[in-house]
């Protein structure tokens, strides 16, 4: 597992102020997709309307509508670091029209079992979508995603949650040969009332 802090003014910048990674072993659980065949669009104004440089396809949230936005006055600030956790607070990565009032994400390694905990807190009631892209379609059940290829499940707790997943296909030949395959998937763990609260995720293998 990794996660990521820095701003969104960085060199080749993805804004994605936050992202989470996660494998068991050689298999994909959460993943970056990375970036598509370089092209004249990709380092000009319109870089942020590809779709994999922007927030909502990596793995972080959609909060009250709103994505990150790039430059470097968007950025995490480091909490701790330990050997086996992390802890960033990210308010600054989301635009004021999101309404954070305060947000903090953790993430922390006990053996296999991996915890990701979201306190985010609004100045006032909104739908709050946390996306998850994945290589492969998880199996949903109820509140939890299998990942029966990495022998993984994922749980998520904290909120009257709905679990969906949509396909992300691939029409770039580069992220095609890098991923083996034509389609990618995004999880969207919503929250239609979201004001303040925790979103815990935790991964353990089957």
């Amino acid at each position: 597992a990794a996660m990521k802090g820095g701003h969104n003014g960085e060199s080749h910048n993805h804004n994605d102020v936050g992202n989470i990674v996660l494998f068991r072993g050689e298999h994909p659980v959460f993943i970056d997709a990375g970036v598509e065949q370089y092209t004249k669009k990709t380092f000009s104004a319109e870089r942020y309307t590809l779709w994999t440089m922007r927030s909502r396809y990596h793995n972080l949230p959609d909060i009250a509508g709103c994505e990150q936005k790039p430059g470097g006055n968007y950025a995490a600030s480091l909490v701790s670091a330990e050997e086996d956790s992390v802890t960033f607070r990210l308010e600054k990565a989301w635009p004021k029209e999101a309404g954070i009032r305060s947000y903090t994400r953790s993430a922390a390694m006990n053996g296999s079992v991996i915890t990701v905990t979201d306190c985010l807190t609004l100045e006032r009631e909104a739908p709050v979508c946390w996306y998850w892209m994945c290589a492969g379609k998880p199996e949903i059940a109820g509140d939890s995603l299998r990942f029966a290829e990495a022998g993984c499940r994922v749980r998520f707790a904290g909120g009257d949650f709905s679990l969906s997943a949509e396909p992300v296909v691939l029409e770039d030949r580069k992220l095609k040969n890098e991923w083996k395959c034509d389609t990618l998937w995004r999880v969207c763990l919503r929250c239609e009332n979201w004001t303040d609260g925790v979103m815990k995720m935790t991964g353990s293998a089957e």
